[in-house]
Order: structure tokens, then C-alpha cells, then sequence
């Protein structure tokens, strides 16, 4: 069979790519970047080297003693703490992760699908983090950058092909970074790195992937799954 175009060679993932318009990912991203410097040039630090903007925004349910503040009610600090990072080197380093994850989602699927699942994944990798480690406190989008890797196992899962190589590629993709991380937390532990938001991070992403991310390939098996997962989320 003889194809007149590429977007008829690579129907249907080509027509979404071509009429794709991803502003999302380039707006949170860009957001992302500008937060840190706006924090870096408006506020000077106080004493403990943090600014009073990263002081109201970081998660932190209740402080270590002796300060013993209490957050509990500062729900904000669920998403916020996701735009605060710690220097330059842990800004790109997630950044130059998140950019291109968050642009193929928003290729092929809703861009209100990534922001669900970016929201879900925040709240629910930090409240992880909570109960495991209750008066340590975080920042950084590494957390959302593991949620949209479990997301991706999701998209391989409702939309793979079996005879694409590009697929497989995507599953190697998808794995590597959490086999690698639980690797650096028995072998080569860095204590200022979540490990916990990570791994509930991928967790909660991979269960929302396969709840709010749609069938680009039908499958009759999605339906049954998405909402099995629906009921053991909720």
C-alpha cells in the first residue's frame, strides 16, 4: 500500500502531533524558571537563608522542634512547594525532565488531563511524604517530573503497539528513572534528596495515567481498567 502523505503514514499520532498547540507545558515550565528568579531578585535572605516568599510556600507540615509550627492548614503548600527550588542545579535538573514530559502529554491529551494529574500527583506524593517523614520539609518538581514517568507506563499501557519500536523504547523510558532512583536509596543515599515523593509521585501518576489519559489506540481491556482504578483511587 502506497501512502500520498506522511500524516497518512503515521495516522492517527501524527494528525494529533500536527494539530497539537502545547501552551500548557511552555507556560508552567516557563513559570517555573521565572518563579525562581523573580524569588532570587525580590527577596533578600533573612538569617536562616531563606526568603520569605520560600517560607510561606515549602512543604512542611509541622516544623522540627523547637519551632513546632504548625502547617496543617496551609493546604497551598501541596502545589506550591512544586515551584521552589534550591539552586540552579536542582531547577534545570528537573526542568530540563519536566519540559519535555509535560510537552508529549499535552501533544496527545488534553492539556486539563495533564493538569489533573499534575495537581493529583503533587497533593498526593507530598501527603505520602508526610506520613513517612512528618517534620522534614521539601521543595522541587522532581516529584511531578516521577508522576509523569508512572503517567507514561500508563500511556504504554493503554496506547502501546506491539510491533512499534518506538514503544518499547517508551518502556525503557518509563522504568529506568525509578529503578535507578530506589538504586540510589540502597546503595548511594543522598539525604537531601525525597525519595518517598518520588516513588508516590510515580505511584499516583501511573494510577491517574490510566484513569484520565484516554485510548489513542482503542482497547477494549481500558474502560474495565480505568475504572477499577477510579474505585481503588478514591
Amino acid at each position: 500500500m502506497l501512502f500520498d502523505t506522511q500524516e497518512q503514514l503515521y495516522s492517527p499520532l501524527y494528525k494529533i502531533y500536527k494539530n497539537s498547540n502545547p501552551y500548557f507545558s511552555k507556560l508552567l515550565n516557563l513559570f517555573i524558571l521565572l518563579f525562581y528568579f523573580l524569588d532570587n531578585i525580590l527577596y533578600s535572605d533573612n538569617n536562616e537563608g531563606v526568603s520569605p516568599l520560600t517560607e510561606n510556600l515549602y512543604f512542611c507540615v509541622i516544623e522540627k522542634y523547637p519551632y513546632c509550627k504548625d502547617n496543617r492548614y496551609q493546604l497551598w503548600r501541596f502545589i506550591t512547594s512544586s515551584f521552589l527550588h534550591l539552586n540552579l542545579k536542582h531547577l534545570f535538573s528537573n526542568i530540563v525532565i519536566l519540559f519535555p514530559l509535560t510537552y508529549y502529554f499535552e501533544i496527545f491529551y488534553d492539556f486539563r488531563n495533564l493538569i489533573i494529574i499534575l495537581l493529583l500527583t503533587s497533593f498526593t506524593s507530598n501527603l505520602i511524604f508526610y506520613y513517612y517523614q512528618p517534620y522534614i520539609a521539601i521543595i522541587g518538581c522532581s516529584h511531578l517530573v516521577f508522576g509523569l514517568f508512572g503517567s507514561l507506563l500508563s500511556d504504554y499501557i493503554v496506547n502501546k503497539k506491539y510491533n512499534d519500536s518506538f514503544y518499547i523504547l517508551q518502556l525503557i523510558i518509563c522504568i529506568l528513572p525509578i529503578v535507578i532512583d530506589v538504586s540510589f536509596y540502597y546503595f548511594n543515599r543522598n539525604e537531601n534528596s525525597g525519595y518517598i515523593a518520588h516513588w508516590g509521585g510515580y505511584l499516583t501518576g501511573f494510577i491517574t495515567g490510566l484513569i484520565f489519559l484516554y485510548d489513542i489506540i482503542k482497547k477494549k481491556y481500558n474502560n474495565k481498567i480505568r475504572h477499577l482504578l477510579s474505585l481503588i483511587f478514591l
